[in-house]
């Protein structure tokens, strides 16, 4: 599970429970869409207010307009227009991205088959790391980026939809290597001990 040197478009994953990755720093499976934080929330949150002309608009209206050496109207009047227009904008951007959280969570708590130590155990999807063998049964959602070894199918042909990634609902083929077809997760790590591959987006 390390990076292979001699080309800048490949790496080599290492299928060993040693994990000789760990000092390599491969990025974990945690997923994270969220765009705040407890901290950042709110100065980020008005920053991407104050990007929208209208928003800059009315604090300029505001500030001009509680300068009574210029205006004759009431502060108050432009100030309320413009925490409301804020307060309205922050609220949503705050509800939206606490859902976000919320399903960031739910897709990393999701269990999945896992192995390790001569068997399958459940761990969550964010405690996946580059080189496990993972178990996917039928109808379950990928984890994480995959190279089917093997699978139950007499053709070694699995059916997968991509319509989360490409909007495409048809069912593509994919199917197993052909030297690890119908070979037992055990016999496969005795086997097969790395995998050259491209490199993620080459």
């Amino acid at each position: 599970m390390s990076d292979n040197h001699l080309s800048p478009t490949k790496r080599t994953i290492y299928l060993t429970s040693s994990d000789p990755s760990n000092s390599l720093n491969f990025p974990s499976n945690y997923q994270s869409t969220t765009k705040y934080s407890l901290f950042t929330f709110v100065p980020f949150s008005l920053f991407f207010q104050f990007k929208r002309i209208a928003n800059i608009y009315f604090l300029i209206t505001a500030v001009l307009q509680s300068i009574s050496q210029i205006s004759p109207l009431s502060p108050f009047s432009a100030v309320a227009p413009l925490i409301f227009v804020l307060s309205v904008s922050i609220i949503r951007e705050g509800v939206e991205d606490y859902l976000r959280y919320r399903s960031d969570r739910q897709i990393n708590a999701h269990l999945v088959d896992i192995h390790k130590d001569g068997e399958f155990t459940k761990n969550s999807s964010k405690d996946i790391k580059v080189g496990d063998i993972v178990k996917i049964h039928k109808d379950n959602l990928f984890p994480c980026d995959l190279l089917m070894l093997s699978n139950s199918a007499h053709n070694s042909l699995a059916y997968i939809e991509t319509a989360s990634i490409d909007g495409e609902k048809n069912l593509k083929t994919r199917s197993a290597l052909n030297k690890t077809q119908g070979i037992s997760p055990i016999d496969i790590m005795t086997a097969l001990t790395e995998i050259e591959c491209d490199l993620p987006g080459c």
